[in-house]
C-alpha cells in the first residue's frame, strides 16, 4: 500500500524531490531483498537457475489480474 501510494506521489505528482525518493528507496528495499533471498535460496538449495526462476516471476506478475494466476508468496517459489 505505501509503495503504490509513493509510486503515485512520483508518477502523478510529480514529486521528485528527495524525501519522495528517500520514502520509495525505504519502502522497496525490504521488498527487492526478499526477492534476492528467495532466488538465492532456489539457487543453493534447489539448483534452479535465476534466469528461469526469474521468467517464471515475470510470468506470475503479468498473470496476477486473471483468474488463474498464482498466490503472491508463490510467485518466486
Amino acid at each position: 500500500m505505501r509503495l503504490n501510494r509513493e509510486r503515485n506521489n512520483v508518477m502523478h505528482g510529480n514529486r521528485v524531490d528527495e524525501r519522495a525518493l528517500i520514502a520509495v528507496l525505504r519502502v522497496t528495499a525490504p521488498l527487492i531483498g526478499a526477492g534476492f533471498d528467495r532466488i538465492a535460496h532456489a539457487a543453493l538449495e534447489r539448483g534452479v537457475d535465476p534466469m528461469p526462476l526469474a521468467a517464471q516471476a515475470a510470468l506470475g506478475i503479468q498473470l496476477a489480474d486473471s483468474r488463474t494466476a498464482p498466490d503472491l508468496c508463490d510467485v518466486l517459489e
